[in-house]
Formats: C-alpha cells, sequence, structure tokens
C-alpha cells in the first residue's frame, strides 16, 4: 500500500472547476485540502493555521494573489510556507513578477494532473529536490516562454465577474461541481435542499435560519470528489474495504469546508462530518447520538434519504411512496430524530409534492 503524505494544502482558487480537479487530483493522495474562493478569505485561513503548501489562481478576486503573499510573508507560522501560482497564460512579465514576489513556481491552466501533482511533491520536499528543481524550472520556464512569448501581459487577467454574494457563490460552486455527475445527482442536491428548508422552518428555525440551511445543504456530499467514480457508480454491493473508503467522505468534506469563514461553509462543514450519523448512534464517522448531531446535520439525513429512495439509482429502482413511508416511520428513532419524522408525516404531502421541482432553489 502507498505511503500517504498528509500535508496541508490550501487552494485559493475562484473557479469551481479548478477546485473539483485540485480536489480530485490531491485529496486521494493523501493530501488535506483547504480551499477559499477569495484573497480575503484565503488571508483569513491563513492567520488561523499552519500550512504545508498553498495554491493561489493569479485571478482572485478582492485581495490579489500579489497581495496575499506579501503579506504571507508578515505572517510567522507561515512566512516560509511554499507558494504555487495557478495561471492561465505565460509571458516573460509575470515570471519575473511572481520569482520576484517570492513564489516558487507555477503551474498553467488548464491543468495536467501529472503536472500538479508532480509541482506539489517537488516543493512539499523541496530540501532533497532543490537542484533538480533549479534546472527543471529554468527549462521549463524557456520552453513556456518560447512558445507564447507573443501573448504578451498588457495587464492582470481581469477578475472572474463571479456573483457578490455569499449565497449566489456558493450556488455558483455546487453547481458547477456537480456537472460531471449524472443530471439525477444535480437534481438530487437541489431537491435535499428544498426538503431542508422546509423542515427547519417546520421545527421553527427563521427564514434566515433555514436559508443558511437551504445554501450549505447541497454540499453533503461534497467529499466523494476525492472518491473513485468506480466505487460511486458501482452497480453490485460494496466490499469491506470499499464501504470504508466511502465512509471517508464524510471527514474529506469536512475537511475541505472547516477553515472558510463563511458563515455557509461553516455550516456546510458541518453537515458533510455528520450527515451519516445516526439517531441511536450507530452511524459514522464518530458513532454521535440524539443531540450530540448537529440539528441541522439530523435534518439533511432525513432530506437525504427521503429523496435517495424516491429516484432511481445505479444501485436500484426508485421505492414506492408507500414503502417510503414505512421505511421513514421504521427508523422513527433509529436513523430519524423522532420529531423530524413527526413533522414530516404531519406534512407529508408538501413534501411529496417537492419531488416534482426541478428549478433551483
Amino acid at each position: 500500500m502507498k505511503e500517504r503524505d498528509e500535508k496541508n494544502v490550501l487552494l485559493i482558487e475562484n473557479n469551481a472547476k479548478n477546485i473539483q480537479f485540485v480536489a480530485a487530483s490531491l485529496m486521494p493522495e493523501g493530501y488535506t485540502l483547504s480551499f477559499a474562493m477569495n484573497g480575503e478569505d484565503g488571508l483569513t485561513q491563513i492567520k488561523e493555521q499552519h500550512f504545508d503548501m498553498i495554491l493561489i489562481d493569479v485571478d482572485i478576486p478582492k485581495v490579489t494573489a500579489f497581495e496575499v503573499v506579501k503579506e504571507l510573508q508578515t505572517i510567522q507560522q507561515n512566512c516560509d510556507t511554499p507558494v504555487i501560482f495557478l495561471i492561465n497564460e505565460v509571458s516573460t512579465q509575470i515570471i519575473e513578477e511572481l520569482f520576484a514576489a517570492g513564489v516558487v513556481d507555477y503551474v498553467s491552466k488548464p491543468f495536467v494532473e501529472q503536472e500538479l501533482l508532480v509541482r506539489v511533491k517537488t516543493h512539499l520536499h523541496r530540501d532533497v529536490h532543490s537542484e533538480i528543481f533549479s534546472y527543471n524550472i529554468q527549462n521549463r520556464m524557456s520552453e513556456k516562454v518560447d512558445t507564447q512569448i507573443k501573448h504578451r501581459f498588457d495587464e492582470m487577467i481581469e477578475q472572474n465577474k463571479i456573483v457578490s454574494s455569499s449565497q449566489q457563490e456558493i450556488i455558483f460552486t455546487l453547481c458547477s461541481l456537480t456537472e460531471k455527475r449524472s443530471n439525477e445527482k444535480e437534481i438530487h442536491v437541489r431537491r435535499v435542499a428544498d426538503v431542508s428548508y422546509l423542515l427547519a422552518l417546520l421545527v421553527g428555525f427563521n427564514d434566515e435560519e433555514a436559508n443558511l440551511l437551504k445554501m450549505a445543504s447541497p454540499m453533503h456530499d461534497i467529499g466523494n470528489l476525492a472518491i473513485p467514480d468506480a466505487i460511486l457508480d458501482k452497480p453490485d454491493k460494496l466490499s469491506m474495504q470499499e464501504f470504508e473508503q466511502v465512509e471517508q467522505h464524510t471527514k474529506l468534506g469536512y475537511d475541505m469546508l472547516k477553515h472558510s469563514s463563511d458563515p455557509i461553509l461553516k455550516v456546510a462543514a458541518t453537515i458533510a462530518l455528520q450527515h451519516h450519523e445516526k439517531y441511536n448512534g450507530s452511524g459514522y464517522p464518530s458513532g454521535l447520538k440524539g443531540d450530540e448531531i448537529h440539528i441541522f446535520a439530523r435534518i439533511v439525513a432525513l432530506a437525504d434519504v427521503f429523496d435517495t429512495l424516491s429516484d432511481d439509482r445505479v444501485y436500484g429502482k426508485a421505492w414506492t411512496d408507500e414503502d417510503i413511508e414505512r421505511y421513514i416511520e421504521g427508523e422513527r428513532g433509529q436513523h430519524f430524530d423522532p420529531t423530524l419524522v413527526d413533522l414530516f408525516f404531519k406534512h407529508k404531502e408538501r413534501f411529496f409534492a417537492l419531488r416534482s421541482k426541478n428549478t433551483l432553489f
């Protein structure tokens, strides 16, 4: 079995597809990945904990990539952390600027997975590989400049015009991350959000709190980005080893989200970690019981199972409404919070009606 290199990597990137690519490349290799969608949030995380490496998109909004690097040098716990820029084009000017700023290397977009992994591994062990790196980076610079010298930068690439509100930012991220999944899965996360929102209101949360859950709940399975598709899409029963690997998606999702200062991502981190806990304490990853499980995670657990059973899946056909009701009632106080089950049945017509809703939120 390959030795896993447990290193903490921070990705500052505002493009959801790139976040997905980096997560799917690094997390299976054993790296703990955190991410921020702008320079301001990135600096907040850098001030709160140590990272072994920082990957920064040169076009991040709010605080620029170069401002992040400059500020990084004043933060004691991360002042020596190697920084790699992620850039769309290469020119002599940008190369000179990034190395003058103290950046150790760059990775060109669109990404090549093997190149990304080699660059990350090289600089996490740069004392061992310093001579090799010095030789390779000079050759790489020359090759890139020779082939792209005509593409001089008149200015830094214009910042991506992403929406400004946190809620819309998270929705954009979610929808982009689900593009590689089937339409069925994309509809699933939308309906989980709607069911969670309704349950939260019925429990007694105000509209602002229920909306917070609505925006965070679609990320409950974000840790699946690090689980091979061959396992996620397997039509047969999983082996014990495969099931243990699937169970890790809760912790992987939490690790991706836990360092953000954004309220939605903070809630999403808790939901990602706890949505497979069971009310009777038999769930995973921590065997939490009853009120030890965050109420938002208890809500998403019921919403997730309800919608999953309502659709055809690779591993089985959709259940009838009667079978779904029978299962949820049977899991009252076992898998599900009894209060939530009672609310579900009191308003079951409203919940079943949500299944036909295919518009985002």
